[in-house]
């Protein structure tokens, strides 16, 4: 099979025999499949050349028309040529056609990764009377104050819960912190307690906890480092499980669309409730929660929390890594063909970076072949 620079030579070739009239019937037949392939092909006119396909077509074949008018020889045989000068006019139109729209492929996909940016900080904090505050938008300082508590913003996207007096109302309120898609934030809790939102995350919980427990709920991945109390235990719900401790760092990855529910211990220990008896974790063991029940093993914890340290560490199927790619980068996934969910691919790198770099590093260790189009992904073998 030739390549792009063994092809190009080959059609100037034809081209010269064309004009020679020594072409073969089998040369002539590449030549014909080779262009109608090209003249099928869904090409795409950059605005500052040309308005549109037609337009594009008679610039293109003004200027060779132009060149080949100098080339023409000024003898009898100037009749014979014109049809061959015309076969070769549109082998050099379709030829210059194909290079300049392959340039505009290349421009037009290096403008949609430029447009796809990394997720960066961005939440939505909702008040208990329904009052939402775009916490990426508004000013550093207090954003609001509620029930006795100021609720502080950082530049680098922390949302703080500071006692700023004797609670103003007869029961608790509740807030909700929510991280979009492509958002990440990190709020500290009325007890001190540190939650990490990852990407279209959120957690719920009270403006002060009472009643001697800690209690909050969460959907999608949350990383905590809870500060001890054993005389208040922490308690996170999530779906289908219930998770309490007294202090340490775990990880829980419990998105509504997917199969399982995952807790990481780091450090310290927590009990799990998904049934009748609790599953108690040490240090390096992930739960697993489904409609199987739950199982526990020994993981790469690094790869487990690699997210709130900005990068990813994969050792897991192409899927799930598009699905996580997807969150963070903003992006539709659409498979043309399904890979192989029991192959798996092991990588780290930054979550910074942008998403060429990113695809890049996937294709060469896979069979797979990534195409941006706009802010869709196209998966193909």
């Amino acid at each position: 099979m030739m390549d792009a620079n063994q092809e190009k030579a080959y059609l100037a070739e034809l081209a010269h025999k064309i004009k020679k009239g020594t072409i073969t019937p089998e040369e002539m037949a590449y030549f014909d499949a080779w262009y109608e392939q090209q003249r099928q092909g869904v090409l795409h006119i950059d605005s500052t050349f040309a308005k549109n396909r037609t337009v594009l077509k008679k610039r293109m074949l003004k200027g060779i028309e132009k060149q080949i008018a100098k080339e023409q020889p000024r003898t009898p045989i100037q009749r014979l040529w014109k049809p061959i000068a015309a076969v070769a006019a549109l082998i050099l139109a379709t030829l210059l056609f194909t290079h300049i729209f392959q340039q505009f492929r290349q421009r037009q996909e290096a403008a949609d990764i430029a447009a796809i940016q990394p997720g960066s900080n961005s939440a939505t904090l909702t008040l208990a009377d329904g009052t939402q505050i775009n916490l990426s938008e508004s000013a550093d300082g207090t954003v609001a104050q509620a029930n006795g508590v100021r609720i502080l913003k950082t530049a680098d996207g922390q949302l703080i819960y500071e006692a700023d007096g004797a609670a103003t109302g007869s029961r608790n309120e509740y807030h909700t912190v929510e991280a979009p898609v492509g958002g990440k934030w990190l709020v500290i809790l009325p007890d001190k307690s540190k939650a990490w939102l990852n990407a279209s995350s959120r957690i719920s919980y009270p403006t002060a906890f009472s009643g001697g427990q800690r209690e909050v709920k969460i959907e999608g991945e949350v990383f905590f480092d809870v500060t001890p109390d054993k005389h208040a235990p922490f308690i996170v719900q999530s779906k289908g499980q219930q998770i309490r401790v007294l202090g340490t760092q775990f990880n829980v990855e419990a998105y509504p669309e997917e199969r399982d529910v995952k807790t990481t211990l780091i450090e310290g220990s927590v009990a799990i409730q998904a049934g009748k008896k609790p599953m108690l974790l040490v240090p390096g063991e992930q739960a697993v929660v489904n409609e199987q029940g739950i199982t526990k093993s020994v993981v790469d914890t690094e790869a487990a929390i690699a997210w709130k340290d900005g990068y990813f560490k994969f050792n897991e199927n192409i899927e799930s890594i598009l699905t996580k790619i997807a969150r963070w980068y903003d992006v539709d996934i659409v498979y043309t063909a399904k890979p192989d969910v029991q192959s798996t691919f092991s990588g780290k790198i930054s979550r910074s970076r942008d998403i060429g770099s990113l695809l890049k590093m996937l294709e060469y260790d896979s069979n797979l072949h990534f195409k941006i189009e706009g802010r869709r992904i196209i998966v193909s073998k």
